[in-house]
């Protein structure tokens, strides 16, 4: 915090030298502890003044005159030898007496006595200004006093407006945070958008180095959110160290080895945290570090808009979480929906499913956005809904299709179309589910489409149905093997499907998709009933 005492004693001091020099009275000031002035500071007006200040034997001599001076109060004009007279200001403010400034007024007649003050003043030039009388240095004194006092009200009226002005900046800030952080939690589908954003607003109107909001990973937290860690700035250790002490510091788990052991540790220095809530459970934490600026240190303003902060991301908590139960009572009415159509053929158990999670790993693989990243899931799991409307005879013969038994085939995604088209939440996946049969050679259907007029998500979808369908046992034919499938699909690139996203699936981590494929294969499998066990009369008739 800024020491405003401090700045008013030395701005009231260095102001009252400043005239004393300009009138040409010789000033010398201590401030320091009463007593004999251990650990004082003294200093002086220019030439006699910056001279006397340093001279051991004229400091003692004030010393002696100023011991009682701050005891009490004196403005008497104390004559210290023939033609020399000193006055005594002393300093105050709420904490008390903090220091004295002596003036000294010499006469020639002080030079002639060969005083103690006589080897300074003389040969220095300052024999014009030795020509004070008892009269004028009493006034001269007493003008001192007056604009003593003078300064110090113009010294606290300059720190109270600072104080002022300090408060109306934290106010502002405080209150134009607040607002952009209240418009920008409108999309509890994007928490990374949000949180980044906050991270950055934050750290940067407290001047603090880096910050951070950590989740847990319990079922407490929202899924969304669920074991995720949003930063802005320059940790002070590598993420991997700050997340394993921030998970720590959440679950009161040991660390065995990695970080710090204490906040302090971790960041060399002071920190403030604020704990995030969600249902009255500890869910995450704020954490803010490596404060810059004029006050390194953290202050009570950090910490009430650290709470603030948290206050309204409990808000967005909440949001997310509502968020994420409508999204899987969703995913959840869409996934019963597509297995049902998916159950029409046995062999095409759990293909919805599974192209969703491809289509989700191309879109993310060619760079797209988050939203545009959840509409490849969510198209890829409808994307096939207008089989439906496809006879099952025609879905589940084995062998080559006829031209009137394809042309069923080739209506559904417009069915699919016209099922969906009526419900909001699906619009923007619509192109995806009428368009995912499009060629990039412009020999797809239903429409002919070619090449980029072909919209994004159904070219994304294109590549996930075919990887799947030659990935998997048909009616028709058999699985073909990994490597014969990636070649295809990159084959395939510029005639059947887009050449830029054809060969992504190279780059994809497939774990994820072979475990779904082996959940779906032995759920598909036919139940296998144990032997029902004879009776003994059975076995006698026997």
């Amino acid at each position: 915090m800024i020491d405003t005492t401090q700045m008013q004693r030395d701005g009231h001091v260095r102001a009252l030298l400043a005239r004393c020099e300009h009138l040409g009275v010789i000033a010398v000031a201590r401030q320091g502890s009463a007593g004999k002035g251990e650990g004082a500071a003294w200093c002086g007006t220019k030439g006699a003044g910056e001279a006397l200040a340093g001279n051991a034997h004229v400091r003692g001599l004030c010393e002696m005159l100023c011991a009682n001076s701050l005891c009490e109060d004196s403005s008497e004009l104390t004559t210290i030898g023939p033609g020399l007279w000193a006055g005594r200001l002393l300093l105050r403010d709420e904490s008390g007496v903090h220091g004295v400034v002596m003036t000294l007024y010499p006469q020639s007649a002080a030079l002639e006595a060969g005083s103690l003050f006589a080897s300074w003043l003389q040969g220095r030039g300052l024999e014009a200004i030795s020509s004070w009388s008892e009269a004028s240095a009493r006034s001269t004194s007493e003008a001192v006093l007056r604009w003593s006092d003078d300064l110090s009200k113009l010294a606290h009226s300059e720190v109270d407006s600072q104080t002022f002005t300090q408060q109306l900046t934290h106010a502002f800030d405080t209150i134009e945070l607040m607002y952009q952080l209240g418009r920008s939690m409108k999309q509890p589908s994007l928490p990374e958008q949000f949180l980044g954003s906050m991270c950055a607003r934050v750290r940067t109107t407290l001047n603090f180095g880096w910050m951070v909001a950590h989740f847990g990973g319990t079922t407490e937290t929202p899924k969304t959110l669920r074991g995720r860690t949003f930063w802005h700035g320059q940790l002070p250790e590598a993420q991997p160290v700050v997340e394993a002490y921030l998970r720590d510091l959440l679950t009161n788990e040991t660390i065995e080895s990695g970080p710090a052991t204490s906040l302090g540790e971790l960041a060399c220095g002071q920190v403030a945290m604020q704990t995030l809530t969600h249902k009255g459970k500890n869910v995450g934490v704020l954490i803010v570090g490596g404060k810059f600026g004029d006050d390194p240190d953290v202050s009570s303003y950090d910490t009430q808009l650290l709470e603030a902060t948290a206050g309204f991301l409990g808000s967005f908590i909440d949001n997310v979480a509502l968020y994420d139960d409508q999204d899987d009572l969703f995913v959840g009415t869409v996934q019963a929906m597509t297995a049902a159509i998916d159950a029409k053929d046995s062999y095409t158990c759990g293909h919805s499913e599974r192209v969703a999670l491809l289509s989700f790993m191309v879109a993310r693989a060619a760079g797209l956005s988050p939203e545009a990243c959840n509409d490849a899931r969510i198209g890829g799991l409808v994307h096939d809904v207008g089989k439906i409307g496809v006879p099952e005879g025609v879905l589940c013969k084995p062998g080559k299709l006829s031209d009137e038994e394809f042309g069923h085939i080739k209506k559904h995604p417009e069915i699919g179309h016209r099922i969906l088209r009526g419900v909001k939440l699906l619009t923007s996946v619509l192109p995806g589910v009428l368009h995912h049969h499009e060629r990039w050679d412009g020999k797809g259907y239903p429409y002919g489409l070619r090449s980029e007029q072909i919209p994004m998500l159904a070219r994304v979808i294109a590549v996930a149905d075919t990887f799947d369908a030659m990935s998997s046992d048909r009616s028709y034919r058999k699985k073909l093997d990994r490597a014969h499938v990636l070649a295809e699909i990159v084959r395939s690139g510029g005639t059947q499907l887009d050449p830029a996203l054809a060969p992504l699936i190279l780059k994809i981590d497939l774990r994820a998709y072979d475990a779904l494929a082996e959940k779906h294969a032995r759920d598909a499998a036919p139940a296998v009933l144990p032997p029902r066990a004879e009776s003994t009369g059975e076995r006698q008739a026997a």
